[in-house]
């Protein structure tokens, strides 16, 4: 029984060195792509929804209102849940690379692009689904 017991502390102990290996990806990959980038394009996804006048004062405030630390620790602990170390270590890879940096800056012009699109889409099957071809054909 000892060597179980000395057998399952080293399995813990292994566990949490690979937990805090784990961690240490997790921030480098937000290193490399920061939370507050990555609610700032949000923001700016949803002032675009406003009318021109109201755009830059609506980010503003919403910036304002942000809680970047406590939404970066929710995001480094949902990064944990969802991926293997090896998998964030190809993300840190891949967002590190010069190929990653240029995706990631065509990121927020690529999601404005296509927000309208989809947006519109999603509102005719919305109608489609709730009042048939009838609701469909009455709306512009």
């Amino acid at each position: 029984m000892v060597f179980a017991a000395s057998n399952t502390k080293a399995h813990a102990d292994e566990s949490v060195a690979e937990a805090n290996s784990k961690t240490l990806l997790a921030q480098d990959f937000f290193e490399i792509r920061p939370v507050a980038d990555l609610a700032n394009n949000a923001v700016a996804n949803l002032a675009a929804a406003k009318p021109v006048q109201e755009r830059t004062l609506f980010a503003r405030q919403m910036r304002l209102n942000m809680d970047y630390a406590q939404l970066e620790r929710k995001m480094i602990a949902a990064l944990l849940e969802t991926y293997t170390a090896d998998e964030i270590k190809a993300m840190v890879a891949f967002y590190g690379s010069d190929l990653g940096r240029s995706i990631t800056a065509k990121q927020l012009a690529f999601e404005q692009a296509v927000s309208p699109i989809l947006q519109q889409m999603l509102d005719q099957a919305f109608v489609k689904a709730n009042y048939g071809d009838n609701g469909a054909q009455s709306r512009p």
